[in-house]
């Protein structure tokens, strides 16, 4: 059968068509491609075996002959980054794809996957981006303070919410809303710490051996706890108190311990604060406190010892001094009654002088001294 040549031209018009569209080579996403303002899109495209050297581009515009290129692959595997652009070449999966990041409702347009053709026309893949109004999400850090209702996922902005803080917060509902703000989406009020105080929490403060009482997780604002330890041992504080402040809530002091009532006895002589001992009278002399008694009392009893033959000696030594003078020229030292013959040798030198000089030279000297001005 013989084909008119009208529906040959028209099949070859056709596949030239096919051909500068590009449909033979890329395939895509189906359009149109949602997304949410300030977020980021992704778009993978897919091209035939033999494509893997050619570069591949993100164009946009609203026809395929005059879009505007955005960003290009260098013809090798890898990435390449251009402002909010980024397009990655898998060639050996044989695939592209573009990121846009910070999407705004400016860049809702329509765009390309392009692949480059020597000696032909490109092949690309129009692909239509819609941008969505933006959204808060159930997510952290909100999520750490915050109780949402359960089925809540997200809010579009403009949007509001009722929410209560968290258990270890003071008890409190408030009002959360979407709003977008200087290119950001976030929920306000921001500062969520100022809007739910935190509560005081007994992990954190205590050692192993205190209880409290009443005995929970967490303390609201001026609430009293009274603190209690083991059987022979007394609390540092006796009442705790949770301390309201301008952000948040605190206890009234920041360490709580057990001290023992009783001394020890113990090879390191230090005292445990969380341990228990039966009492000892022996402790008050071999005790941590006063085991220095026995050998400070023996110092101590030592100098007074020494002292006192020094007070002795001292009276010795100004008796004799005030002794007469023997009246024999050639009486020996130790003839003097009362005086050990030591402290005879110690007296000042005129008194020795005179004493072994004649009773003859004495007057003398006695005489001598009568004579002199004054005297």
């Amino acid at each position: 059968m013989k084909v008119p040549a009208i529906y040959t031209a028209q099949w070859a018009l056709v596949t030239v068509l096919s051909t500068l569209r590009g449909i033979r080579c890329l395939t895509g996403p189906a359009s149109p491609v949602p997304v949410r303002s300030r977020e980021s899109l992704t778009v993978r495209c897919s091209y035939q075996t033999g494509f893997e050297s050619h570069k591949k581009y993100w164009c946009k515009g609203g026809f395929w002959k005059n879009c505007d290129i955005v960003i290009t692959t260098s013809g090798t595997e890898g990435d390449t980054t251009s402002g909010r652009f980024t397009i990655r070449d898998e060639q050996t999966q044989r695939t592209f794809s573009v990121t846009m990041t910070g999407v705004t409702q400016e860049d809702e347009d329509t765009y390309f996957c392009g692949v480059e053709r020597f000696w032909t026309a490109d092949d690309m893949y129009e692909i239509k981006v819609t941008v969505l109004p933006g959204v808060c999400r159930r997510e952290a850090p909100w999520t750490d303070v915050l109780d949402f209702p359960e089925t809540f996922q997200e809010l579009s902005v403009g949007e509001s919410i009722g929410v209560s803080c968290r258990e270890q917060y003071e008890k409190k509902t408030l009002m959360l809303q979407c709003k977008e703000e200087a290119g950001n989406i976030h929920f306000f009020p921001r500062d969520l710490l100022t809007s739910c105080k935190e509560k005081c929490r007994r992990v954190g403060i205590l050692s192993p051996n205190i209880t409290l009482f009443p005995d929970q997780e967490y303390y609201g604002p001026g609430e009293e706890v009274t603190v209690r330890c083991p059987e022979g041992s007394e609390p540092n504080v006796r009442v705790l108190q949770c301390v309201p402040e301008a952000t948040g809530n605190r206890w009234n002091t920041t360490r709580v311990f057990c001290s023992q009532t009783s001394f020890t006895l113990g090879p390191s002589h230090v005292i445990n604060q969380t341990e228990i001992h039966p009492w000892d009278p022996w402790d008050l002399y071999m005790g941590p406190t006063f085991g220095l008694v026995i050998p400070i009392s023996l110092k101590l009893l030592g100098l007074l010892s020494f002292l006192c033959w020094k007070g002795i000696s001292t009276l010795s030594g100004k008796y004799c001094k005030s002794s007469k003078a023997p009246t024999e020229p050639h009486t020996e030292p130790h003839a003097i009654s009362g005086c050990k013959e030591s402290n005879v040798y110690h007296q000042d030198d005129k008194w020795e002088n005179k004493r072994i000089f004649s009773e003859r030279e004495e007057e003398l000297y006695e005489n001598l001294d009568h004579c002199i001005p004054g005297k």
